[in-house]
């Protein structure tokens, strides 16, 4: 279970919670070439009916903070 997932498990965003999501940790860059930051992205099927997943979800990581506090926060 990654990052994104655990951060949903918690119930925060509700419909979410339980939605099967392939996720995966991007590094992003600056035209540079110097590293800006870590996204997490992941998509989602809200429903089983769907061929497909219908739902694209953009997570960074927050500042740190104390063990138990959140480590993802959702974009958008």
């Amino acid at each position: 279970m990654g990052r994104l997932q655990r951060c949903l498990a918690r119930g925060e965003y509700g419909p979410l919670r339980d939605c099967p999501l392939f996720e995966s940790d991007f590094l992003q860059v600056t035209r540079s070439g110097e590293p800006a930051g870590w996204v997490t992205m992941a998509v989602a099927a809200t429903t089983p009916l769907l061929p497909l997943p219908d739902l694209l979800l953009l997570a960074q990581p927050l500042p740190p903070r104390p063990p138990d506090a959140e480590e993802l926060r959702l974009l958008g």
